[in-house]
Order: structure tokens, then sequence, then C-alpha cells
């Protein structure tokens, strides 16, 4: 299992890389849940470190950074699955689960959710997760998620095929996963990379989203949506 804990974004890329590098190694391993520390996944970006760093230059250099990072975790040759809990998985929380080959959402609250509110910030996502959330919901979804900037319920993230299923605990996704991964370690590594290979050229998806993005990364639009704080309004 795999906790991300509540830091900048930068930071938390920076652990989710080193974790990444050391699963790469392990050669055993068939599965891995991404989960949020203190009970919740993950709510995106530091807002005033966005404020420090507010520039096309700045967003671009992230971009790139973050898309190497979850490239590189996306590809390794195990099946991972993002445990959504808390407050749930909010904007660039919301980028990371589109790496996971699996979503499921807590349901021991109502309150999770799960909400791309890029445009609410005068950006849109980075580092290749929009191409991500195309090959999971398609296209005309994907355009409704980003433009409305909803948060989403289980039911709803269900309905539109975002997320996989509903758990109660941890525990519950364990479970889930281990439905999965049964057969040999060899044989599900060798699926993984198979499907892997069918990727629509993911490193050039992630070079056009950088160069649309970091315009837009310290921009009018989201220079005012940083000033009002707006990523969590409902």
């Amino acid at each position: 299992m795999l906790n991300l804990s509540r830091r900048s974004i930068v930071k938390m890329m920076s652990d989710l890389e080193e974790i990444t590098e050391k699963l790469s190694q392990w050669t055993d391993c068939k599965g891995a849940i991404v989960y949020g520390a203190d009970g919740n996944f993950c709510s995106g970006g530091d807002l005033s470190m966005a404020k420090k760093i507010n520039n096309p230059l700045s967003g671009y250099a992230m971009n790139i950074y973050i898309g190497h990072v979850i490239n590189k975790f996306k590809r390794l040759p195990i099946i991972t699955v993002a445990y959504i809990e808390g407050a749930g998985a909010i904007g660039g929380g919301a980028e990371l689960t589109t790496v996971c080959d699996y979503r499921l959402m807590c349901n021991a609250v109502d309150t999770t959710a799960i909400g791309f509110v890029h445009s609410k910030m005068g950006i849109v996502p980075a580092g290749g997760s929009t191409g991500m959330l195309v090959s999971i919901v398609g296209a005309r979804k994907t355009l409704d998620l980003l433009l409305e900037s909803r948060m989403l319920r289980a039911a709803e993230a269900m309905d539109l095929g975002l997320i996989d299923g509903t758990v109660a605990t941890m525990a519950d996704a364990e479970a889930w996963l281990s439905h999965k991964i049964k057969t040999d370690v060899n044989v599900i590594r060798a699926i993984k990379s198979t499907v892997m290979c069918y990727d629509d050229s993911p490193e050039t998806v992630r070079m056009m989203e950088s160069r649309i993005f970091a315009p837009l990364w310290g921009g009018t639009a989201h220079n005012a949506a940083l000033e009002q704080h707006l990523k969590h309004n409902k």
C-alpha cells in the first residue's frame, strides 16, 4: 500500500517517484493500493505553493516533472488501485486516480467525492491525466467533467465509469484487489505490460498537454482563482 501525505504536489510527486523506483525493483509484487494520509486521499496542490511559482515557465517545468513521475508509475507491471476516502480526490488528487488501473471509493461517509475542479482554478489537468481520463470515461464525458468542475459522489462516479466500485474499509479494498491478482505473478505482470503496449503515444500526449497547460498557469484566470481560494468551493 502506498501512503501519500497531504503535502505540496511537488513533494508528493517526489515521494511517488521514490516509491515507484522501489516497486520497479520488487519483482514479486503483484499489486498496490494508493491511499492518503489521515483518512483523506488527496486534495491536490498547495495553494500557497502555487502562488509562489505562478508563471508559465514554472508551470511547464512542473507539468513535465509530474508527467514523468506518473508515467513511470502507470507503466509499472503491477495492478494498481486508488482508494478514495475522506474528503476525496480533488484537482491534482483526481488526476492521480487516473494513473491507477482501478479506482475504489469509500462509502463509509456520503461526503467522499472526486472532482476535476481545474477550470475553477483557471487551468487544465497536468501530466497527461486528461488523456488518461479520456481512456477511462471517453472524450465526451471528459469534456463534461472538465467544463463543469463538479464534485461527484460515488453513485454518479460509478454511473460515469469513473470509479470501479465502492467499499467500506481499506480491508475491503485489499480484498477487492486480491480477486484481481490471484494468478501467478509473472502472468499478472505480463498482462499489465502487454496492455500498456497499446497506450496511444503517451509521451507525445503529455508534451502536448504541457504546452497547453503552461500559459494558463499564472494566467489571469488562475491568479484570480488563487486569490479567491476557489478550489474547494462546491
